[in-house]
């Protein structure tokens, strides 16, 4: 498969779509709301704030089966392994299946033919046509379902999936699209000007944990429209964790780091065991979300690269299908991992076939925290186009300490949906 241009026609944010340049204008955008979440950016100096366009989002409108939407879900495992494969070079990163499948799902919905294959095939769509999208948009729906208000001491879970499509200049550019409840912005102007807005709404829609996203240069002086999905996930602990102190962990190249520690001595767990590797999942409040963890066995002599390279969706269904209910004495580093924001359209990363003025390009970046209280994560794609549940005295089956290099997986159980996956220390 060929690779496509970098950063030609449009641009995709977050996790995002991108447009053909030979589009239509955009419809007029509705006013802003008047109670403006995005009042900061509105504010900004840049000249493109004033002339901002704010648009109005809506629910997906798509309509699916349980069945469908599983289905769907099912294959995010394998868009997950594939972009911690592509990035194997930094030892430590975070990614988002959903906010790329998300946000490219828009892209292919409008551009057709070989552009639209490639999309397809390299993200893994489980249909074809409208039905995707059906899919998709209902699992979107779905998954910000799964919010929680807050209680007693629980602090609330909030899972912001926010799609949003961007016109630049006076005309040109995508057509309105309302099927996954993007909101229609136009921003004419200079384009850094622009850049300084979009960055400002990427960084107040995931809460601060990705500033700066764009880098200068983008959007470039050719991009007629921009597709942006900005996930934003937080939710604690079903079971409250603890500080459990520093903690010696050893990196993939040998050398050892003292870390803050968190975890918990009668932690309620899944566990899966192969000779090769050990699986934990962790659920976070309510339920239906939960944390995978992935570790080698001790004295396999796979390394976390080559783990990871052996591993497939249909092994991560097993394990989530055969894992067994145990106490656990849990301990892990907290984490703090900065976005690191990549083109995914480039060469030795995700090979998009697309034509001249299509896909320019698939800027993604995610960053991941977790600690005591629970996991706090965001995630954007641009394409160019966490109450405390007492352990008691029982005594735990197994010890698992995650003192070494490891994979975590943020997921939807009933549906399957990857929202974060990362890779440390290795």
């Amino acid at each position: 498969m060929k690779l496509s241009n970098p950063i030609v026609g449009s641009l995709c944010l977050g996790v995002v779509a991108c447009s053909t340049a030979n589009e239509p204008a955009a419809e007029e955008s509705h006013t802003a709301h008047e109670h403006d979440p995005l009042a900061t950016c509105r504010e900004l100096p840049a000249a493109a704030a004033a002339m901002w366009t704010v648009g109005m989002s809506s629910e997906p409108s798509g309509v699916s089966s349980d069945e469908r939407i599983a289905t769907a879900g099912a294959s995010t495992w394998q868009v997950a392994l594939d972009l911690l494969r592509v990035t194997h070079e930094t030892p430590s990163i975070a990614v988002s299946p959903a906010s790329m499948v998300l946000s490219l799902a828009m892209a292919e919905r409008r551009q057709g033919g070989e552009c639209a294959a490639s999309i397809r095939d390299v993200l893994h769509f489980t249909e074809e046509g409208e039905a995707t999208h059906q899919t998709l948009s209902a699992a979107m729906r779905t998954l910000r379902g799964r919010e929680l208000p807050a209680e007693d001491d629980a602090t609330p879970v909030r899972v912001l999936l926010q799609q949003s499509q961007w016109v630049l200049g006076e005309s040109g550019g995508a057509a309105p699209d309302d099927f996954y409840g993007a909101a229609q912005h136009q921003v004419p102007g200079d384009h850094e000007a622009v850049r300084e807005v979009i960055n400002c709404v990427i960084e107040e829609q995931s809460q601060g944990l990705l500033p700066e996203f764009l880098p200068r240069g983008l959007p470039g002086s050719d991009t007629e429209a921009l597709d942006m999905n900005v996930a934003f996930i937080q939710a604690p602990w079903d079971t409250a964790l603890e500080d459990r102190g520093p903690l010696d962990f050893q990196s993939a190249s040998g050398s050892v780091v003292t870390l803050p520690s968190i975890g918990h001595a009668t932690l309620s767990a899944r566990i899966h065991q192969k000779e090769d590797a050990l699986a934990i999942e962790v659920r976070l409040r309510g339920g239906d979300l939960a944390a995978m963890f992935v570790v080698n066995q001790p004295g396999s002599p796979l390394s976390l690269r080559e783990l990871t390279e052996t591993l497939t969706a249909e092994r991560f269904s097993s394990v989530r299908d055969d894992s067994e209910p145990m106490l656990v004495d849990f301990t892990m580093p907290s984490l703090e991992l900065a976005a690191d924001v990549k083109d995914y359209s480039g060469v030795d990363l995700l090979d998009f076939d697309c034509p001249l003025f299509t896909l320019g390009g698939a800027v993604h970046g995610a960053a991941l925290q977790v600690d005591a209280k629970g996991i706090e994560a965001a995630a954007a794609t641009v394409a160019e186009d966490w109450a405390s549940n007492d352990g008691g005295e029982d005594e735990p089956e197994l010890t698992v300490t995650l003192d070494r290099p490891f994979l975590v997986f943020v997921y939807d159980r009933p549906t399957g949906f990857v929202l974060v996956s990362a890779r440390f220390g290795g």
